[in-house]
C-alpha cells in the first residue's frame, strides 16, 4: 500500500530474497499469496516509483495477514536548459557572413604532395571560387581576390599569395 494515501499498489512485484523466480504481483486490492519457504526469510516488495522494502519474515509473523507499505522514491532531475538560436542571432553578431569549416572536414580533402591545400578547401563553401589554375586568389560572391580578410592564427595576412612564394623561395 501507498503510505501516503493507503491506496492499494497493483501489480507491486513480491518475492523471496536470493528466489527471485518465484516472485508474484499483487492484484487489483493490492493482495498477494506467495509460496511458504523455510522461515526467516527476507521478503522484498518493489513498485515502480516506490522505495523497494525488504522484510524479515518470521514463522509467527506468517500465521496472521500483514500490511506493508511503501514510500514514493524522491527523485530529482537535473537542470536541462533548452534553448534556440534566434532569428535575428546574425543581424546583431559581429561575425555575419563568417564561413568555418571543421579540421576534420579539411583533413579529409584529397591531397597533393601530402599536403591540403587550406585555400583549395575554401572552394568548398558556397560562393566560394577560384581565378583559375595557379593562382591563388579566391572570388567570393562575385568579388574580387583583394576583398577577403585571410588571418593566420588571428593575424590579418595582407596579401597571402606573397606570403606563400616567400616561404617557399629559391
Amino acid at each position: 500500500m501507498d503510505v501516503s494515501n493507503s491506496e492499494p499498489l497493483i501489480g507491486a512485484n513480491v518475492y523471496w530474497e536470493g528466489k527471485s523466480t518465484s516472485g508474484v504481483v499483487t492484484n487489483l486490492e493490492g493482495k498477494f499469496e506467495l509460496e511458504l519457504i523455510p522461515l526467516p526469510a527476507r521478503l522484498v516488495i518493489s513498485y515502480v516509483g516506490f522505495e523497494r522494502s525488504v522484510r524479515v519474515i518470521n514463522q509467527k509473523d506468517a500465521e496472521k495477514p500483514i500490511r506493508f507499505y511503501l514510500k514514493q522514491e524522491e527523485m530529482s532531475l537535473d537542470e536541462i536548459i533548452i534553448q534556440e538560436r534566434k532569428p535575428d542571432e546574425q543581424l546583431k553578431n559581429m561575425e555575419m557572413g563568417k564561413a568555418s569549416i571543421p579540421i576534420e572536414t579539411i583533413k579529409n580533402i584529397p591531397a597533393l604532395f601530402g599536403e591540403v591545400d587550406l585555400f583549395r578547401s575554401l572552394q568548398l563553401l558556397p560562393g566560394v571560387q577560384t581565378a583559375g589554375e595557379g593562382t591563388t586568389g579566391l572570388f567570393v560572391r562575385g568579388g574580387s581576390a583583394d576583398q577577403n580578410l585571410v588571418q593566420l592564427d588571428g593575424a590579418p595576412v595582407y596579401n597571402p599569395s606573397h606570403f606563400f612564394r616567400h616561404i617557399f623561395s629559391f
